[in-house]
């Protein structure tokens, strides 16, 4: 059964609501602390994913305007830009607040919700949002817009087996990232621990080397397996290597000072520094150290914005003393090769997910035979 989302939210009494904007919410009601505020920028095509630049926003400003806080069920798109982003909400993200760029959408009891979200999150839902977004240098897309949408509504019953075998390897990979942000905490916590011990402060300059990433514009990218990395991250992928292991990438231009790890061989592009270690085998400490490091802060410091090589190589880390450096990246070595063991399953679940999202929708698929499938990977 096919109909618009502005039917169906009629005809079941579900709502749209744009994020705050304008004099509703200014920058200056950014806190520190307090609640996630969910824009485009933390919608990771069905995740929310917070970031260390996602601001907040506190009780005062909640309870001022309630009507933005997010429920579990909801459903949050991009309303600038990435306007083919979504993110279904998870109970645990519950209370969490509606940016300016993001537009929720609530659905009713009668409509499973999860359902509704991997509708948003098919290729010819996100191809229609895209083509129908108005504006060309910032797609934007407003209520207007979204109530023409046509989506596909099966009954319940059909709804809630899809959104079952969908969800359950959803649900691995959410149980995943926790595995991995555990993990990755005490691999911090223990390098923290170490270098109050028995580190020495010493230059960054005597402990790494800054290389220039190569530019790779995406009209040259050739697709491959190796990822991208600009400043703010992962970008794309390539065909070849330029780094030819896993290690550090440090945002030159963009998102200066961010401090990123590749699990494997990867292209830093020319907005990017890779970081080489003096000492070879320390990868892995290193990475934690300079997350301790300001180095954002220092783009301000710059005649030229970015991040400056020289000024870089002046700041300080405790660098741990030799036997406890050595026994510290054997740990952290064990640890972040489970971590690229369980981020690689993720990738696993994912595929796979996306492979029967578009064919549960279009009925190509029985749910019988997607849970098979879902099985072989779970």
């Amino acid at each position: 059964m096919g109909e618009t989302l502005g039917a169906l939210l009629a005809a079941t009494g579900g709502s749209i609501r744009t994020g705050p904007f304008g004099t509703v919410l200014s920058a200056a009601e950014y806190t520190a602390h307090g609640v996630p505020v969910v824009s485009v920028g933390e919608l990771d095509h069905g995740a929310i994913r917070l970031r260390e630049t996602t601001p907040r926003v506190d009780a005062d400003t909640t309870d001022r305007i309630p009507e933005y806080l997010l429920r579990p069920g909801d459903v949050v798109l991009g309303r600038k830009g990435a306007v083919d982003r979504s993110a279904w909400v998870r109970p645990e993200e519950d209370g969490y607040f509606l940016g300016s760029d993001g537009i929720r959408i609530r659905f009713a009891e009668g409509v499973h919700s999860r359902f509704m979200a991997y509708q948003f999150r098919s290729p010819a839902v996100r191809e229609w949002l895209l083509r129908n977004a108005a504006g060309t240098t910032m797609p934007s897309l407003n209520e207007r817009v979204l109530r023409q949408l046509p989506l596909t509504v099966p009954g319940p019953g059909t709804q809630r087996a899809i959104a079952e075998v969908l969800g359950a390897l959803d649900d691995k990979i959410a149980n995943n990232d926790r595995i991995v942000l555990v993990t990755d905490r005490l691999c911090a916590a223990d390098t923290a621990k170490a270098s109050a011990e028995s580190g020495t402060p010493r230059p960054l300059r005597d402990v790494l080397t800054l290389a220039y990433g190569r530019s790779l514009p995406a009209a040259r990218r050739v697709p491959g397996p190796v990822p991208v990395y600009g400043s703010g991250g992962r970008c794309g992928h390539h065909s070849v290597a330029l780094v030819d292991r896993p290690g550090i990438v440090v945002g030159r231009k963009g998102t200066v000072g961010a401090v990123h790890w590749a699990d494997g061989p990867h292209f830093p592009i020319d907005t990017t520094y890779s970081v080489q270690p003096v000492r070879p085998g320390t990868d892995e400490v290193l990475y934690h150290l300079l997350r301790t490091v300001r180095l954002g802060a220092l783009d301000s410091d710059s005649a030229v914005p970015g991040l400056n090589r020289e000024e870089a190589y002046r700041q300080t880390v405790r660098v741990p003393d030799d036997d406890v450096l050595a026994s510290l990246a054997a740990s952290l070595r064990h640890r972040f090769a489970l971590m690229r063991a369980v981020r690689a399953e993720s990738r696993t679940l994912a595929r796979t997910r996306d492979e029967l999202l578009p064919l549960l929708l279009s009925g190509r698929i029985r749910v019988r035979d997607a849970e098979n499938t879902a099985g072989e990977v779970l």
